[in-house]
């Protein structure tokens, strides 16, 4: 059944995040917004306090408004401020509750509301993709629902794919007309980060390595895994016995998380990679064409923009 997203008014966060960029983000901002998250346990994000070795100025979560935190972060001009709703989400999925109060007042065609809705799918999604290592890493944990979303937008069900059909209608919501755009790959890094949190690299690993062995041994007699779900990481990054940059021998699906992780370490983007290698010569170049006209777009309203406000300046003397 193909699902198109029914309903949703047309959005492009690359191109609304662009847009906030113009406003710029004074970095006393940042560091308040990385602050804030920390005190519910989103850690990954460079800067705040810690980074100036000087005390937070909020002790714990009851400091912070979640609901004034979620609608600061659906409108931060940076990927990645948006992107930790989802590690929020995951870490914390009773929060769920202030993000639906939050898109309840908004407009349902503002770009925070549409950022929030993508991305509240995104965490529904990575959820129950990777259920088996979230079992183990936070035990009782609360399924994030959004049937009533999926039915309202006519999008893939959480048990399509478990959940990877609902993260690529997520992405479709955002991504606008630019397709090299590559959102779901972030949001599985962010995934990964909460567990890091919440684990310890080791500890990590190690469940890592579990939910692993788990999948080989269901896939060898026919059973599913043990605390419902499935743990695709391992398979769904390579892990079919292809070789990866460095390697002349297919890898093992261990060794092939383990160079991907590497990889990353080192900021490859390998989600274009991916992409790119999927694409006809032609397609590369249609492609390359749209980024273009996109950039040439940005440009023509940055200059209409600060002609504007030449023109509105009030004249000297």
């Amino acid at each position: 059944m193909e699902h198109k997203g029914r309903g949703a008014p047309p959005y492009d966060d690359l191109m609304d995040t662009l847009a906030c960029q113009g406003r710029r983000l004074d970095p006393a901002v940042w560091d308040d917004l990385v602050d804030r998250l920390a005190v519910h346990d989103v850690t990954h994000l460079g800067g705040g306090s810690a980074d100036y070795g000087r005390p937070s100025p909020y002790h714990g979560p009851a400091d912070v408004d979640p609901r004034l935190l979620i609608l600061d972060v659906a409108r931060a001009p940076e990927p990645r401020l948006r992107d930790a709703l989802i590690a929020l989400l995951l870490r914390h999925p009773d929060d769920v509750a202030a993000v639906r109060e939050v898109m309840d007042v908004l407009p349902p065609d503002s770009p925070a509301r549409m950022s929030l809705l993508a991305r509240l799918l995104a965490a529904a999604a990575l959820q129950r993709e990777h259920a088996a290592t979230w079992a183990r890493a936070l035990p009782g944990y609360a399924a994030i629902d959004v049937g009533d979303l999926v039915a309202a937008y006519d999008l893939p069900s959480l048990e399509e794919e478990d959940g990877r059909a609902l993260l690529a209608a997520a992405q479709r919501l955002v991504r606008g007309h630019l397709r090299t755009v590559d959102y779901v790959d972030g949001w599985e890094d962010v995934a990964r980060h909460a567990l890091r949190e919440l684990l310890g690299v080791a500890a990590f690993e190690r469940v890592a390595e579990e939910v692993e062995g788990e999948a080989v041994r269901a896939g060898h007699d026919g059973r599913a895994p043990e605390g419902g779900g499935r743990d695709a990481t391992a398979e769904d990054e390579g892990g079919d016995g292809t070789s990866l940059v460095g390697s002349s021998e297919p890898l093992t699906p261990a060794q092939t998380r383990r160079r991907l992780e590497e990889l990353r370490a080192w900021g490859v983007d390998l989600s274009l990679v991916r992409y790119n290698l999927g694409l006809t010569p032609a397609q590369r170049i249609e492609e390359a064409l749209r980024m273009r006209a996109a950039a040439e777009e940005l440009r023509r309203a940055m200059r209409t923009a600060r002609s504007r406000a030449v023109a509105a300046r009030p004249s000297e003397g």
